[in-house]
């Protein structure tokens, strides 16, 4: 039977895994002081204001909000339970949680179900690709575009047969409900008859994996010329499509290493090159490069290289993730191949030292569109030269530095030998019509360190004094709700002026917004200069303000039992209410 993980244990795996180690993992940390600050993995912004400190073991943006422990940040970073982030962690330092703390409780649910439908389904696949006869003709194909063996089991690629109910049967001789596999996007109802048939058939699979490893969803591509050539598994509680990048599971240490990351469009693309030792390399699963990934992307590199198909739907993608990687303020490349081909045909005729040439050669994204658009308009006419100038323009605006936006005005008027002035006298006109980049950043929720924040930080700094404050003031006396909250446990938790961690208080706060608040109180820059007089005034303040509350009550009810003609209530009420008021 199931049952919450010890408090012991989740200690003991907290002390033993560092925040800024597990944090660095995703995000890219630079030391700031004592502490280490990054862009926000969790909001858009140009100003890191996503700090993280190593000796509380907390984390605080300041710019949306949002804290934790270490639990917390792989909580919110990956969409995953307190009980999976806390095995994730133990296996990190191999210490071994009993199977039976995930019976139900913390790792229970829908998501839970459907991430473990989705490992039985991809052991499925790839039953069908190495131990069936139809299974044997997707290996040959994939021997063929050069797919190693080794490479077969590391991406765990699988075969769906061609059978239209082969998972079905098989779910059903494992008692696996079919309604589970249909949330999961593996089957699908009939229509003009009863029962279920296979999403996928006839299609090698290609396990998507969240940024953890877990299979999240499944691609399928077929073997001939049938369409669609692709296939992915719809939208479920643990695929959202547009926020997945394939293959950054395998690629996210190389890509945090080298600050850089290329970025294909299918799945052997990735494989491809990945395969032939380019690890820092992504697949966006098709034309569609979304902010969700591009965000993903900021969050370990600083430059994204763009290596889409040559056709028309690939330059219609480059274009699209130029804007969202600039508007991100990632630097941007793009690589265009020759010959027309796509990085899986080009690393397999032409190898790795080739396919590494034509990444250095790749072009900023200025010189790509304007060389794009020199080509495709007729220079020699005005006409030609005015769908130039209106072309880049757009592009020019999304740079912020004027520096940069002035040179590059100044080699499209050169290029097109037309005055400068002109060019900028457009951009001008293209400045003050065009609405704002982005909204504004986020700011921290209206709340400042208060006498009861105040109260709280010093409590935090220093231990010593939380039974004096025990002695003058309860929970109950704080105004603000999440304050009130914070030092319940604070209360109940601590004991003999000793008091939890801040990294440890916060797995027993239940509420997101709560923990939010704590971290900012920590981590906030307020300094006490000098702390005796700050607790003083603290207290004073809070039970100001609890008289102040208790007289307002009082006299509410002094006129109730008056209009009753209650006298004893009366006489009873007043005699507390005149020693509140000498309490002021």
């Amino acid at each position: 039977m199931g049952g919450r993980i010890p408090d012991d244990l989740i200690q003991k795996i907290q002390d033993q895994n560092d925040i800024v180690e597990v944090i660095s993992g995703h995000v890219q940390l630079k030391k700031s002081g004592r502490n280490f600050k990054a862009l926000c993995p969790f909001h858009s912004e140009k100003t890191a204001s996503f700090y993280v400190n190593p000796d509380k073991q907390i984390f605080h943006c300041f710019g949306c909000g949002v804290g934790g422990n270490i639990f917390s940040f792989l909580m919110k970073y990956n969409q995953m339970s307190f009980g999976e982030s806390v095995k994730v962690l133990a296996e990190k330092k191999g210490i071994s949680i009993p199977k039976s703390f995930f019976a139900s409780g913390q790792n229970s649910g829908l998501a839970r179900s459907l991430l473990d439908l989705n490992e039985t389904a991809s052991h499925y696949f790839a039953h069908c690709l190495k131990e069936t006869r139809e299974g044997q003709i997707a290996l040959s194909y994939l021997e063929k575009r050069q797919i190693r063996k080794s490479t077969i089991e590391k991406m765990r690629l699988g075969y769906a047969p061609l059978k239209r109910d082969g998972l079905c049967l098989a779910a059903q001789q494992k008692k696996i409900s079919l309604s589970l596999l249909e949330r999961a996007g593996l089957i699908s109802p009939r229509m003009n008859e009863e029962g279920y048939f296979d999403y996928f058939r006839k299609r090698i699979i290609f396990p998507i994996f969240d940024v953890t490893g877990r299979v999240i969803a499944f691609g399928g591509r077929v073997l001939d010329d049938t369409q669609p050539k692709y296939l992915n598994s719809p939208e479920t509680p643990v695929f959202k499509k547009s926020a997945v990048l394939y293959g950054l599971n395998f690629a996210k240490d190389d890509i945090r290493k080298s600050g850089s990351a290329l970025v294909v469009e299918g799945y052997l693309d990735f494989i491809s090159l990945y395969q032939a030792g380019i690890t820092n390399v992504v697949s966006s699963s098709g034309t569609s490069f979304t902010e969700g990934q591009v965000r993903a992307l900021r969050r370990l590199a600083k430059e994204v290289i763009l290596v889409y198909d040559p056709d028309a739907a690939g330059t219609a993608a480059t274009l699209r993730g130029i804007e969202l990687l600039l508007r991100e303020q990632l630097q941007v490349r793009i690589v265009s191949l020759k010959d027309g081909f796509d990085p899986d045909e080009f690393i397999r005729k032409n190898g790795k030292a080739a396919f590494l040439a034509a990444v250095n050669e790749a072009k900023g994204f200025f010189e790509y569109n304007l060389e794009r658009l020199l080509n495709l308009c007729d220079v020699k006419n005005l006409n030609g030269k005015v769908a130039v100038v209106e072309g880049m323009l757009p592009w020019v605006k999304l740079v912020e530095n004027s520096i940069a936006r002035r040179e590059m005005i100044k080699q499209i008027s050169e290029r097109l030998n037309i005055e400068e002035s002109d060019v900028m006298e457009e951009f001008n006109k293209l400045s003050q019509r065009g609405k704002p980049l982005a909204a504004p950043e986020g700011v921290f929720p209206n709340f400042s360190l208060d006498a009861e924040g105040s109260l709280i930080k010093l409590i935090f700094e220093k231990e010593d004094i939380l039974d004096e404050v025990k002695k003058e003031i309860e929970p109950s006396d704080f105004y603000d709700g999440n304050l009130r909250q914070i030092a319940e446990f604070i209360w109940r938790y601590g004991r003999d002026d000793k008091l939890p961690s801040s990294k440890s208080l916060i797995n027993f706060l239940p509420e997101e917004k709560t923990r939010d608040i704590l971290t900012f109180i920590i981590l906030n820059k307020t300094v006490f200069h000098d702390e005796a007089k700050a607790l003083r005034d603290c207290l004073e303040y809070i039970k100001k303000r609890k008289r102040l509350k208790r007289q307002k009550e009082l006299e509410k009810e002094i006129k109730l039992a008056e209009a009753k003609g209650e006298d004893e209530t009366i006489r009873r009420l007043l005699s507390e209410y005149q020693n509140v008021v000498k309490e002021r």
